[in-house]
């Protein structure tokens, strides 16, 4: 059994796509928990249209403003034997369950990260209307060590993840883009690499993203009620090899970059550049592996950088939301648990 995680926030005309996308799914074995971002009604209204009881709605009692918070309260609380971290405006291939375990089992791996198409924009596809304007994809020859030299975007979005319960709930909670100088999306996986996590990464794309996040700013993508192209709708209805085809067609048919190799996470500046190659490579990287010791947080405090300064812009630039307003995530963490605990105890929880 799958658990998907489902972190949403103010988005339900797009959560609404993603979930039909996990309905669509070619293996029925799985449940999902929508976990809500302190959501109006209207996110529960979405979750209960779909009237499939595998579904279940919990809404957090307060704000955290980044996946971070609902990921760590759903993790917190699954129960299936794998889970799958999903975003609100992300949509799945029907295959994408069977891939990542059939892959899973082949290699005998516990984290599937899978690949991922991307999409900036809309473009007008002639005889189809508007769709999506797919312009990257997961390279296929990721490696381990990557996640601590490259870019999280290498790796994002944790849609495109499977992973063994066992070990995501040993990695534990995801930690608040405040408390550090890496995004927290880089900073759990760096943690699962520390606990043993035997990563699968060559796989078909079977996640695809529309970056509509970073359309308009200041939070403003959060209040458009634009529902999705159409395109996305019919992706559930053909085959995952079509939309496949599709999405090659698309990125080769235009003078682009394809199979892009990420820069490192590197901050402004030539001279903080150079001094920060010296703290990030292959060396420092098994250094982290083995004793937990991160040179890149290490070196960034060292040269006056702000903890949560990445986090931040990019919370502003997606949502608008201060998250210095936010309370922690393991109060709120907590406030969950305490609650499916009492649910159990009563015997109201299905």
């Amino acid at each position: 059994m799958v658990t998907f995680i489902v972190s949403t926030y103010a988005l339900p005309v797009w959560l609404g796509l993603a979930l039909r996308s996990i309905q669509a799914q070619e293996r029925s074995d799985w449940q999902a928990l929508v976990i809500g971002d302190a959501c109006g009604p209207e996110t529960e209204a979405v979750v209960a249209s779909l009237d499939d009881s595998r579904f279940r709605y919990i809404n957090l009692p307060a704000r955290i403003g980044e996946q971070a918070g609902p990921n760590s309260a759903g993790l917190a609380i699954a129960k299936g034997s794998h889970i799958a971290f999903m975003n609100h405006d992300d949509v799945l291939l029907p295959d994408h369950l069977t891939i990542a375990l059939d892959t899973m089992t082949a290699d005998r791996t516990n984290f599937f990260v899978g690949r991922s198409a991307v999409a900036w924009g809309t473009r007008e596809i002639p005889g189809s209307g508007t769709g999506p304007d797919f312009q990257w994809f997961a390279p296929a020859n990721r490696q381990a060590k990557d996640v601590f030299l490259r870019s999280h975007l290498l790796f994002e979005p944790c849609s495109a993840w499977v992973i063994d319960r066992a070990l995501a709930q040993h990695v534990g909670a995801w930690r608040s883009s405040l408390r550090g100088h890496r995004a927290s999306i880089q900073e759990w996986l760096m943690r699962a690499w520390r606990s043993g996590a035997r990563f699968s990464f060559d796989a078909p794309v079977s996640c695809l993203r529309f970056n509509r996040n970073y359309q308009s700013p200041g939070g403003g993508a959060y209040a458009d009620s634009t529902p999705p192209p159409a395109w996305f709708e019919n992706c559930l209805n053909q085959t995952a090899e079509s939309t496949r085809q599709q999405i090659s067609e698309e990125l080769f048919s235009q003078p682009r970059q394809r199979d892009l190799q990420l820069p490192r996470p590197l901050p402004e500046g030539r001279l903080r550049r150079a001094l920060i190659r010296i703290f990030v490579n292959s060396l420092t990287a098994e250094l982290y592996r083995w004793t937990g010791w991160d040179a890149f947080e290490k070196a960034l405090t060292l040269m006056g950088g702000s903890k949560g300064a990445l986090g931040s812009r990019l919370s502003e630039l997606r949502t608008g939301f201060n998250l210095a307003r936010a309370p922690t995530i393991e109060s709120v963490v907590e406030q969950v648990v305490a609650e499916e605990r009492t649910l159990t105890n009563t015997g109201k929880q299905s």
